[in-house]
């Protein structure tokens, strides 16, 4: 089985790809796929301070 993954379009942070499937004879499946680029530094720092507000809160 093989897949593969192409980029189709970035608009901004989003990236959409297309992902055929193969079983080495023919294409069995094919689909596309999204992901948004994040930054980890401001997202975890953003993950603290809301983890911290629910505890002050609970």
């Amino acid at each position: 089985m093989c897949a593969t993954a192409e980029v189709i379009n970035v608009e901004g942070k989003r990236v959409d790809f297309k992902v055929p499937a193969s079983d080495g004879i023919e294409e069995i499946g094919s689909g596309t796929y999204q992901r948004v680029v994040i930054d980890l530094r401001s997202s975890s720092e953003c993950l603290k301070n809301e983890e911290l507000l629910t505890q002050r809160s609970a």
